[in-house]
């Protein structure tokens, strides 16, 4: 038994070995081919922005995700350059003070035949020395646990006081030969050409303006 099973390996190693060979050039010691390559330009990128004012509620649609990198066409309208996106976390921290101050997120409910329960997720600051925070993934079945496409359906709201900052973790996919919207959005003070990161709340009150990044 233990004389097959020996040349059970003996023969699979030279198989293995024999195919390895038949892909490699004889002179230059490449693939005879090139490799499978994925051609869809996606990336990941944690973004940051801070309120400008209080948020109450402040909803964040898919519509809002997915047109945060947008080229501008004119002062006042620009197109999205991306595809689809996929969240992978929302953090917040709510700036310290003398009294308590809370923070949180909230994610949109999911279907009633297949998806999930609202969930909301919120932290309370209990001094003056350290922030309020949070760290939430949508929960399985929820809206913000799938691709998003710009279809202006809730996928989850904020609430914190004025400050606060709001981390977007996501992946995006970058429209391939086609415009992601067939209209213009609505932006201002633009520059023909830029790359703009709109606000992530861009669709609403335009609160949550992105830190260190060019925006209108």
């Amino acid at each position: 038994m233990f004389e097959s099973i020996g040349w059970i390996r003996k023969n699979t190693k030279r198989a293995v070995n024999r195919r390895a060979r038949q892909n490699k050039a004889p002179e230059m010691g490449g693939p005879l081919r090139p490799p499978p390559f994925e051609s869809t330009i996606t990336f990941s990128k944690r973004f940051r922005f801070q309120a400008s004012s209080a948020l109450v509620d402040v909803s964040v649609s898919d519509s809002d995700v997915t047109r945060l990198l947008s080229v501008a066409q004119s002062p006042t309208q620009a197109f999205p350059i991306i595809g689809a996106a996929k969240i992978a976390s929302v953090e917040l921290w709510a700036p310290p003070a003398t009294t308590p101050t809370s923070c949180s997120v909230e994610w949109a409910a999911g279907g009633q035949q297949i998806g999930a329960p609202q969930k909301i997720k919120s932290d309370t600051s209990m001094g003056a020395t350290y922030c309020a925070h949070v760290l939430s993934k949508a929960p399985r079945g929820s809206p913000g646990s799938f691709w998003l496409f710009p279809n202006g359906d809730e996928v989850f709201s904020l609430n914190g006081p004025v400050g606060t900052i709001v981390d977007l973790t996501v992946t995006f996919v970058l429209a391939n030969g086609a415009p992601v919207a067939s209209t213009p959005i609505t932006i201002s003070g633009a520059t023909a050409g830029y790359l703009y990161l709109l606000s992530l709340d861009s669709g609403g009150s335009g609160f949550l303006i992105p830190v260190s990044y060019l925006t209108a």
